[in-house]
C-alpha cells in the first residue's frame, strides 16, 4: 500500500482500521439511498422530538439500535428509549408498523 510513492505508516494502517466502520456506518446512512424528507411525514403529527425523528429515520434506513447509537453519539440503551417513547406516540409496538404510521401509510 502506498500514496505518492510514500508508504503508510503503521499507525495511519491502525487508524484505518479502527475508523473504517464507523465510516461504513456513514455511507450506509447518508450515501446513495438518501433518505427524502417526505418519507416520514408525520413526526410533528404524532410530536416527536427531533432526536425521535432522527432515531426512526435512520431506523427506516435498516440500521440497528447500536449503529444509530454510534451515529448519534449516543449509547444504544439511550437509542431504545428513544424508540420506546415513539412507538409510544405513535400508538405502535413494533418498527415495522411505527414506520408505516410516519409514512402515512397505515
Amino acid at each position: 500500500m502506498n500514496r505518492w510513492n510514500h508508504d503508510f505508516s503503521d499507525n495511519e494502517v491502525d487508524l484505518a482500521r479502527h475508523i473504517q466502520p464507523m465510516l461504513q456506518l456513514l455511507d450506509t446512512a447518508y450515501a446513495g439511498n438518501a433518505y427524502r424528507a417526505s418519507e416520514i411525514i408525520g413526526g410533528e403529527v404524532y410530536s416527536l422530538t427531533a432526536r425521535e425523528q432522527e432515531v426512526m429515520r435512520l431506523l427506516g434506513q435498516g440500521l440497528k439500535g447500536i449503529a444509530i447509537g454510534r451515529l448519534l453519539g449516543c449509547s444504544p440503551r439511550t437509542v431504545a428509549k428513544h424508540l420506546e417513547h415513539a412507538y409510544t406516540k405513535l400508538g405502535s409496538n413494533n418498527r415495522v408498523d411505527a414506520l408505516r404510521r410516519l409514512r402515512g401509510e397505515g
